[in-house]
Formats: C-alpha cells, sequence, structure tokens
C-alpha cells in the first residue's frame, strides 16, 4: 500500500468519524513494521535449519548417546536437547560448537558438510573463491 493511496491507514486514521478503527490500525502498523514482514521466514522453520537438525540427530545418534546423555556431558537439562531436535528452540553458533564438542565432532568440520549440503540442496555451486596474493 502506498502511502499517498486513499487506502493508506495514515488516511484513515485521519478522516474525521473513523476513531473506532484505530485499535486495529495501530495493531496493523505495527505489523508492518515489524522486522519479519519483510519477507524473510524463521530460520528455524526452513528446509535448511531441518537439514541442521537432522545432522545433529544423526551424530548423536553416531555416537551412540541418548538425549539425556548428551544433555547430562552439555550440563544442561534433558528438555534442552529434545527442545533442540524438536525444533521448538534454535541453535546458536556458540551452543552448536559445545554441542559438536561433546559428540567429539569438529565442528568446523560439521559446519562445512552443512554448508555443501545446503548449497546442493538449493542448487547453487559452492563458492570457491581465490586468495590473491599481493605482488612482492
Amino acid at each position: 500500500m502506498e502511502a499517498d493511496s486513499p487506502l493508506s491507514l495514515k488516511n484513515t486514521l485521519a478522516q474525521p468519524g473513523l476513531r473506532r478503527q484505530e485499535p486495529a490500525a495501530r495493531i496493523l502498523r505495527a505489523f508492518m513494521h515489524s522486522p519479519y514482514s519483510g519477507g524473510m521466514r524463521k530460520s528455524v522453520h526452513s528446509e535448511e535449519y531441518q537439514l541442521v537438525l537432522a545432522k545433529l540427530i544423526a551424530m548423536r545418534k553416531e555416537a551412540g548417546l541418548t538425549q539425556r546423555a548428551l544433555a547430562k556431558r552439555l550440563d544442561r537439562e534433558y528438555s534442552f536437547v529434545w527442545r533442540i531436535e524438536k525444533g521448538e528452540r534454535r541453535l546458536d553458533v556458540v551452543e552448536f560448537y559445545w554441542v559438536c564438542q561433546a559428540l567429539e565432532k569438529n565442528a568446523k568440520t560439521v559446519y562445512k558438510e552443512l554448508v555443501s549440503a545446503i548449497e546442493s540442496m538449493s542448487g547453487r555451486a559452492p563458492s570457491k573463491k581465490t586468495r590473491k596474493r599481493p605482488r612482492s
């Protein structure tokens, strides 16, 4: 909706007699400025993040650990691991590192494998940046 449009929120609120619509307009206005209204989806619901979760679960099972055993290694409650694996809680980078360490995996290697899988999933070829050496 354009700002100059007769249907814009600004014009609707400015018209006399339409004050009863103000609460709804305020809600709509707040949504329009929301950081999630720009078309970017939450990563926890993306196919890419599901791939990350599948990798973490596979690594845990490969290590022969239950969710409870992994939680104990992380010195966290069992629900911490459960919520991550079910996609109810997003794993940040530091926690990803800690989980990899608890599973005795190299976080850098696991990350590279995930990036490669995500790039192949999206149809993009992995970028091969060449480093230019300074001339001496």
